[in-house]
């Protein structure tokens, strides 16, 4: 027989015998909850951080400071851009795609060469380049789609939209008067990289505050507030110190980002699936050391009575059970260190 032939059996015989069931039940066991508690932890983690860095809402600090102030502010490292918060977004209440089943309406929203989403069709808008648009890649322009309201079957696919120039119509309250914009889309992105909705364009800054100051003209001593863009939510501690260093704003004055984010729950699901983690390491570990020492060495005695084989004496027979013990908890140690590892990258 061959050294393979033996381990073969030595593995037949582990799982063959009834009393041994219990020991894999509750194994399989451990092992079915350290993986659905991995998969939970990591489908959290990418939806924060799909949402702390798709979103520039949770990474943009908005300041009560003067067009004097922007320029200082804008020297300070990992500030992304700078821009007055009344250019943020303005919304349509008419469109070109106005239906029977669409009302026509969709926001607007502020980029410029350092601030655009991620695109997945076509291309991004070029510096002073104007009457540009880019879209979902699942548009539906509809106003409903702010109360998560959305009818799939009206959902228009970038394949129709495609270098398609579309008109969007703004109107000034105070003057009773309409302004009427048109846009080419020249490329896509995923609403659910960027956590935007469904009907949100992104066209240029210059477009943008035409149509924000027909719509809402600047009123004399308006102060507006300045969105302060941070190119990582992990950098906004640094440019909030770095802001209140220049003096610009009152030390009372708390800087707070546009949002934020319950970081305190996440860390509790980290703690909480670490923890859950070396449990069932543990009790996996030390199930492992018991199957091994009551049942396997104790059973491999009998085995050696049947096979008075040279190869298969009783030391060699049992270093082999060891080798068997040794990989078996080496797979379970190198899944722990393996998974530490991963919440040191994730971090």
């Amino acid at each position: 027989m061959k050294i393979k032939d033996y381990l073969f059996y030595d593995f037949k015989k582990i799982f063959r015998n009834k009393k041994n069931m219990s020991y894999i039940i509750i194994i399989s066991f451990c092992s079915l909850i350290l993986l659905v508690a991995l998969t939970f932890y990591s489908n959290v983690l990418n939806y924060v951080k799909v949402v702390m860095i798709g979103d520039r809402d949770f990474r943009t600090l908005s300041l009560p400071i003067s067009d004097t102030s922007i320029e200082e502010i804008s020297k300070i490292d990992h500030v992304q851009t700078i821009y007055n918060s009344k250019y943020n977004v303005i919304s349509s209440y008419e469109s070109s795609f106005k239906t029977d089943n669409l009302d026509g309406g969709i926001n607007l929203m502020y980029s410029d060469n350092t601030l655009q989403p991620t695109i997945v069709k076509g291309r991004n808008i070029l510096e002073n380049e104007r009457n540009v648009a880019i879209c979902p890649i699942e548009f539906f322009p509809d106003s409903k789609v702010n109360e998560y309201k959305i009818n799939k079957n009206y959902v228009i696919s970038y394949e129709n939209l495609i270098d398609k120039t579309f008109s969007v119509k703004f109107r000034n309250k105070s003057s009773n008067k309409d302004i009427t914009k048109e846009f080419k889309i020249i490329g896509f992105y995923d609403t659910k990289n960027e956590i935007r909705f469904n009907n949100d364009c992104y066209i240029s800054k210059e477009d943008i505050k035409e149509i924000s100051d027909f719509v809402n003209p600047l009123e004399k001593d308006t102060l507006y507030a300045t969105s302060v863009v941070v190119d990582d939510t992990k950098n906004i501690e640094f440019v909030k110190n770095e802001i209140k260093k220049l003096g610009i704003v009152s030390d009372a004055y708390t800087i707070e980002t546009v949002a934020g984010f319950d970081t305190g729950l996440i860390s509790l699901i980290r703690v909480s699936c670490l923890v859950l983690l070396n449990v069932i390491l543990v009790v996996t570990f030390f199930l492992a050391i018991s199957y091994m020492k009551k049942r396997v060495i104790d059973e491999n005695k009998n085995i050696n009575c049947v096979l008075r084989i040279d190869w298969y004496s009783s030391s060699k027979s049992e270093k082999r059970i060891a080798l068997i013990y040794f990989l078996f908890s080496s797979v379970i140690l190198f899944k722990k260190k393996l998974f530490i590892v991963f919440l040191g990258i994730s971090e």
